[in-house]
C-alpha cells in the first residue's frame, strides 16, 4: 500500500512538472533581442522587445544613424502582444502612437525553443530572436 501511494505521488509530481514546463514554454514574458542589418544603409541594428503579459515595449538601437536623421532611434515604442503560444509569438509595434513617422507594424516569429524564435523582417531578412535569461 505504501509503495502504491508513493507511485501515485511520483506520477502526480511528474504531471505537475510537465504542466509547468509547458506553461513556461508558451509564455512570452521577458526581454527578447535580435540584430539585423539596416538594408537601406548597411548599418547594424539591435532590437530589444520587453514583454509582460499582453503589453510591452520595442526599442531599436540603429547603429550609426544620427538622431536628427532618425527620430525613432532609441525611442521606446509600445507593443501589444497579439498571440503567444508554444509555436508562435506575434506582436504589434505601435510607433505612430508615439511619433508620426515611427514604425507601426506586426512582427510574427515562429518559436524554435522556449527562449528562441525565428522571423522574417523587412526586406526578407531572417532573424533569430533570443530571450535573455
Amino acid at each position: 500500500m505504501v509503495l502504491k501511494t508513493l507511485l501515485i505521488a511520483a506520477i502526480s509530481q511528474c504531471a505537475l512538472v510537465t504542466e509547468l514546463q509547458a506553461q513556461q514554454a508558451s509564455t512570452c514574458d521577458g526581454t527578447w533581442k535580435y540584430s539585423h542589418i539596416d538594408k537601406a544603409r548597411g548599418w547594424p541594428a539591435d532590437v530589444e522587445v520587453k514583454i509582460t503579459g499582453d503589453k510591452g515595449t520595442y526599442v531599436a538601437h540603429l547603429g550609426r544613424h544620427k538622431t536628427n536623421n532618425s527620430p525613432c532611434r532609441d525611442r521606446t515604442l509600445p507593443v501589444v502582444v497579439k498571440q503567444c503560444t508554444a509555436d508562435e509569438i506575434v506582436f504589434g509595434v505601435l510607433g505612430e502612437t508615439v511619433l508620426e513617422g515611427c514604425p507601426t507594424f506586426t512582427a510574427r516569429f515562429k518559436r524554435t525553443g522556449a527562449d528562441t524564435a525565428e522571423g522574417t523582417i523587412s526586406r526578407g531578412q531572417v532573424v533569430t530572436m533570443l530571450r535573455e535569461p
